[in-house]
């Protein structure tokens, strides 16, 4: 792939890592929704870049499916926009997401670069040589990854705890494509149902519980009765 694909790959990860931390950072869920849209077409840019300067079609199809994920997810009946305007009150958003990323970011560049040294353009495969030369594009794709697994660990509100679920996915889909450019089995459409299941069944207990207790956020829902 040329410098210029490179470039755009690390450019949109970068977005869609960005747009990822304002979604989850986001008081208000109609929000959060939107920056998750926002989040999704940079993953659809990315999959297209890369099937465009590595000839790779397969990955036109996974865009494909991206963008219908992108639709679904917000925007169907009992999906995020639906489940948003469903639950009552801003979302108290913990500090610790925040400072814990900025840990793990800071520790895997730090790392990266007392293995070896962080390029842009990588001549091979981006998990050869690690040694000697760590691919900026698979350290981003990586950080995405770790992003959504703290917010799983860190936040108690189910609609938050959806989007890292799906931040968590994407950054493990954009890891694939870094080591695996080839790699498009049934396997990765099985994961991308089963997450969508997943978060919708997260969505429908977010709104139960807000209808029946007033709140979707487990920190709320333990306080002990006054």
């Amino acid at each position: 792939m040329s410098a210029a694909g490179f470039g755009a790959v690390f450019a949109l990860t970068l977005g869609a890592l960005a747009f990822a931390i304002l979604a989850v950072e986001a008081r208000s869920l109609v929000r959060s929704t939107f920056l998750y849209v926002a989040h999704s077409c940079c993953l659809i840019l990315i999959y297209i870049t890369y099937a465009f300067f590595t000839g790779n079609k397969y990955l036109y199809i996974w865009a494909g499916l991206c963008v219908v994920n992108t639709w679904i997810l917000p925007f169907l009946q009992g999906g995020l926009k639906f489940t948003a305007g469903r639950i009552s009150g801003e979302v108290q958003v913990p500090r610790s997401t925040s400072f814990i990323f900025a840990g793990v970011a800071l520790l895997a560049v730090s790392t990266a670069l007392g293995f070896s040294s962080l390029s842009l353009v990588v001549e091979s495969s981006p998990i050869d040589n690690l040694d000697q030369t760590v691919s900026l594009n698979l350290l981003a794709a990586l950080l995405l990854f770790a992003y959504g697994i703290i917010v799983m660990l860190t936040h108690r509100h189910l609609f938050k705890l959806a989007i890292g679920l799906l931040v968590m996915t994407a950054g493990a889909h954009l890891t694939l494509v870094q080591m695996a450019p080839k790699f498009f089995t049934m396997v990765e459409i099985e994961v991308l149902t089963k997450v969508i299941g997943t978060v919708f069944a997260m969505l429908y207990a977010a709104r139960l519980l807000s209808e029946r207790y007033g709140s979707a956020d487990a920190a709320e829902l333990l306080k002990p009765e006054e």
